[in-house]
């Protein structure tokens, strides 16, 4: 059989047969396999205990996921299907497997990816979210609600149901947004005005790109948000302080040249 086989006694776990198969996935030779207990090979010993009630009453199991240990000790993972049965006139059980451990080992990693990007996305300093074209939020992180006020994302998720009227003061910046995300797939630093919970007017700046299908379809945005609420009004003040001094400059700079006038020969001829 291409898969390892083994049949064991029921009553102390002693191997009785052990395939070609099975001697190289347990890394043991078929003649020492047979005079070791099942019970060796698992990893968690506890887990033959579990299995063993339903054997003792006939029943058998199928596709049970578990982790196995080789003959050196190393851990690997299969999927085993146990079948009670009489062998030689003993009570014993036939069990096969098929080594699962790329599987595992691949789902394994997947997991840490997610979890990775989860705490990203939980943990982040800045707003992430994912919406719709037509207005609808359809994920938003804390950072992302904090910025606006609201108490969680599901919060902020539940209580925004049109971004462009509800989120910016000027509803035809999103439009001027998606237009240009839609023309070039991505958008960097677009900053525009936009309202929190409570209806206070702050500053954000949001990166964007559009998400889309194999076959190109628009399916939604997903980007980051910064509120720069204190460095717009910091702008804004020293947009004013210049301005301010311009005027200081300029009407010194009139005194000075009506002095240079009012002084002159010519104009003391005048008088």
């Amino acid at each position: 059989a291409p898969v390892p086989v083994l049949i064991w006694r029921l009553s102390d776990g002693l191997i009785l047969y052990a395939n070609a198969t099975a001697s190289k996935t347990f890394g043991s030779a078929e003649q020492d396999l047979l005079h070791r207990s099942i019970e060796d090979f698992y990893f968690d010993p506890a887990e033959h205990q579990t299995l063993l009630g339903p054997l003792v009453e006939g029943k058998s199991i199928q596709h049970y996921e578990l982790q196995g240990k080789r003959a050196d000790g190393s851990p690997f993972w299969v999927t085993a299907s146990f079948q009670p049965l009489t062998f030689n006139g003993e009570a014993t059980v036939l069990s096969a497997m098929a080594d699962i451990t790329a599987r595992k080992q691949a789902e394994d990693s997947l997991r840490l990816t997610e979890e990775k990007y989860r705490s990203i996305f939980e943990n982040a300093l800045e707003g992430i979210f994912q919406s719709t074209p037509s207005g609808h939020f359809l994920s938003v992180n804390p950072a992302m609600a904090r910025i606006h006020g609201y108490d969680s994302p599901d919060a902020m998720m539940a209580a925004v149901t049109e971004i462009s009227s509800q989120i910016y003061v000027d509803a035809e910046r999103r439009q001027q947004l998606m237009q240009q995300i839609n023309a070039d797939g991505e958008i960097t630093g677009y900053e525009y005005q936009a309202y929190r919970k409570d209806g206070d007017i702050m500053w954000l700046s949001e990166s964007v790109r559009a998400v889309r299908s194999a076959n190109g379809e628009l399916l939604y945005y997903e980007g980051i948000v910064e509120d720069v609420t204190k460095r717009k009004l910091a702008e804004e003040a020293l947009k004013r302080q210049v301005d301010e001094l311009k005027i200081e400059i300029d009407h010194a700079k009139r005194i000075t040249e009506v002095a240079a006038i009012t002084e002159s020969d010519y104009f003391q001829q005048l008088k």
